[in-house]
């Protein structure tokens, strides 16, 4: 009995497939028997009514899973001996745009602060984009330049100046993400205050507008945050926000803050606000999830995205991190109503390193309440 086999371009198995099998070159309504693949991308037909003509195998064109392209396969027997192998094509993702105090897609995502610079260094990142996929994430976090972080992950300093690739391989790197679904936000000025030459203002607006042009161009790209955390590490984090304008076209973020009190976040702001919960105790970092009470949106009718919560791990590697599963789910849920976006925030992803044990558990918490 043939077995048909679904994956994507990099082998990935893809369950939850519909095929349909119709005789001879019959359209997808003829069809005379319906399934779905396995676990592992598999699903055979014991389909005894034979056919002169051959079949047609009619693959994601009901049940339609919209992230890939359906497509039809013509074969002259589904139940012998051959197995057929189906690779299907990842659709192309839409623009993610404002929509009331939400964007139009659900936006569910990691950290994964070296992700560029792990590509431009040529390491080979899709371990982790699949990472994302099988989780159900389709966004990661970018710092495009960093200084400690990018030497805690191993990288040394990451500044953009080190690469005169720098634009031209985004282009690449957003194909990349695509190609699984996945959607870049990136912090462009993260530690710009130690790292040579990037607190020159000329230079910080002339890196923005070429990132814009880069944004605009490539769906992929969710959106651009000015500088992470600008309200704290001021010697390390610090843009004249003032001097700056958003990109047209693109969603964009004048910097992300913590907690400002009963008082919205300070202008400028731009399309949506970026709030970094406390890393106060439990219950707390639960409630503060929630933003249905933050004074931007209730104030100023923003949309809120939770871009760095508190962050899991093993504790014993780094004493903040959190390492409780059911935690984890109440936090998720605690912001999926009111949160534009939430960013799932962890000790080996903010180094975009896969994920051990511990961080696993807890990211299958946080992405099937989200789901």
């Amino acid at each position: 009995m043939s077995q048909i086999q679904v994956t994507d371009k990099f082998n990935n198995y893809l369950p939850e497939i519909d095929i349909r099998v119709a005789k001879g070159t019959g359209d997808t309504d003829s069809a005379r028997d319906d399934k779905r693949t396995d676990d592992v991308g598999n699903v055979s037909f014991p389909f005894h009514e034979e056919s002169n003509e051959g079949y047609t195998l009619w693959i994601n064109t009901r049940n339609v899973k919209p992230e890939y392209q359906p497509t039809s396969v013509f074969t002259q027997n589904v139940d012998g001996p051959e197995n057929i192998e189906i690779q299907l094509t990842r659709s192309s993702l839409d623009r993610v745009v404002k929509n009331g105090l939400f964007f139009n897609k659900s936006i569910h995502g990691e950290s994964g602060f070296l992700d560029y610079y792990r590509f431009l260094h040529d390491e080979d990142i899709k371990p982790q984009l699949n990472q994302s996929r099988l989780l159900g994430s389709n966004c990661r976090r970018n710092f495009l330049m960093t200084h400690y972080t990018g030497i805690a992950g191993g990288l040394g300093v990451c500044n953009p100046d080190d690469f005169p690739n720098f634009y031209d391989k985004f282009y690449e790197f957003l194909d990349l993400y695509e190609q699984f679904g996945i959607y870049c936000y990136a912090s462009v000025f993260p530690d710009n205050k130690i790292i040579s030459n990037w607190s020159i203002l000329s230079k910080q607006q002339i890196h923005w507008t070429r990132l814009g042009d880069i944004a605009r161009s490539h769906n992929a790209f969710f959106a651009l945050e000015l500088t992470n955390e600008i309200d704290k590490h001021l010697s390390l984090n610090f843009v004249d926000n003032t001097k700056f304008s958003p990109i047209n076209g693109v969603l964009c973020c004048s910097g992300s803050r913590g907690d400002t009190g009963s008082s919205p976040m300070p202008l400028p702001q731009w399309d949506f606000c970026d709030h970094h919960t406390r890393r106060n105790s439990y219950p707390g970092r639960v409630v503060d999830e929630c933003k249905a009470n933050h004074p931007s949106r209730v104030q100023q009718n923003r949309i809120i995205i939770s871009g760095e919560p508190v962050g899991f791990g093993d504790p014993a590697i780094n004493p903040s991190r959190i390492s409780d599963p059911r935690e984890a789910k109440e936090i998720a849920g605690s912001g999926r109503g009111t949160c534009g976006a939430s960013i799932f925030h962890s000790q080996h992803g903010g180094f975009s390193q896969l994920y051990d044990e511990i961080e696993m558990n807890c990211a299958k918490a946080w992405f099937g309440e989200l789901r």
